[in-house]
């Protein structure tokens, strides 16, 4: 629903009214034609963008708020338009936490232990444990499951944890017990509340859904716009714009020696390195090939320096 401007104020919030029944019994949207999965994902999709671009989000999606539009005027005859309702209970990340928030999916998405560490800390949200150990549980967290599929995957959990528990030595038992929580920021709490009752649509309804895959897309966007350099200059002094990209997707190195940089090694591994590129093949690369001597026979680069990083790769 849209607000309905001339009745908002500061403290009363007017929206459109929107026709539709509760998004969460199976059978009555079944009735109506609806794809469940579909309307899960689309459900998913509008709060990662609420938290994870916008940072202002409906911390209270329970299943009551989320219901299916039957009002063709407005769902132009699509029986899977999602309706989300009361935004009485709000969060507002400032733009710190969500950098942080951002950092935390994408590196939980990206398995990367060291991208979670440092969002944790931009977080204030710090453990005393092993990073890999923080990927497995924020995998596990941001995992949505099936009701069909979730007490087996809870007994399988279980027996691996206990399986692991066996084959640990004493000591680190002992040391596993005593990880304390230093910190725990306020936010964490409404994301928290988001995911499980998210999660728990997903379950309800018994569909499959890419939760955590949804929140990093968002989660990436946030993070590539948050590189603080907005251009660059190579060595050749080219501007480089981080919005445009170079007017040349590879760059040649300006340390080659005269007589490499017209050779045929050099313009062939130009060559590849824009056909990767040109594919999607590669996120960014430099290649280098010394001869005898350490001379430099040939060195370019392409791409940029990560998914999450929008700045080109420089031969530097």
């Amino acid at each position: 629903p849209q607000p309905k401007d001339d009745l908002v104020t500061r403290r009363v919030l007017v929206m459109d009214f929107c026709a539709g029944v509760p998004a969460r019994e199976p059978e009555q949207l079944a009735a109506l034609g609806v794809d469940r999965a579909l309307l899960v994902e689309r459900v998913c999709a509008a709060f990662a963008v609420q938290i994870h671009q916008f940072g202002f989000f409906n911390a209270d999606p329970h299943p009551g708020n989320v219901h299916v539009s039957v009002d063709v005027q407005q769902n132009k005859g699509d029986p899977n338009v999602p309706v989300l309702l009361d935004y009485g209970l709000t969060k507002r990340f400032e733009t710190p936490m969500l950098v942080a928030f951002a950092r935390l999916m994408h590196s939980s998405h990206a398995s990367d232990p060291d991208g979670l560490e440092q969002a944790l800390e931009e977080m204030g949200f710090l453990f005393e444990r092993e990073p890999l150990e923080d990927v497995a549980n924020m995998r596990r967290l941001f995992t949505a499951v099936p009701r069909s599929q979730a007490a087996a995957r809870r007994r399988a959990r279980m027996e691996a944890d206990r399986q692991r528990e066996r084959e640990q030595p004493e000591e680190a038992k002992r040391a596993r017990r005593r990880r304390p929580i230093e910190a725990w920021p306020s936010e964490l709490i409404f994301f928290l509340r988001v995911t499980g009752l998210l999660k728990g649509l997903a379950a309800s309804l018994d569909v499959p859904v890419d939760y955590m895959g949804l929140m990093a897309t968002a989660a990436r966007k946030t993070l590539r716009e948050s590189v603080t350099a907005s251009i660059t200059e190579d060595r050749h002094g080219d501007v480089v714009s981080l919005e445009r990209g170079p007017e040349r997707a590879v760059r040649s190195d300006p340390g080659l020696p005269a007589d490499s940089r017209e050779s045929h090694l050099q313009r062939h591994l130009e060559e590849l390195l824009e056909r990767l590129h040109s594919t999607g093949a590669l996120r960014g690369m430099q290649a280098s090939v010394a001869g005898p001597g350490g001379k430099l026979l040939a060195s370019a680069c392409a791409g940029e320096l990560g998914p999450v990083d929008p700045r080109p790769v420089l031969p530097d």
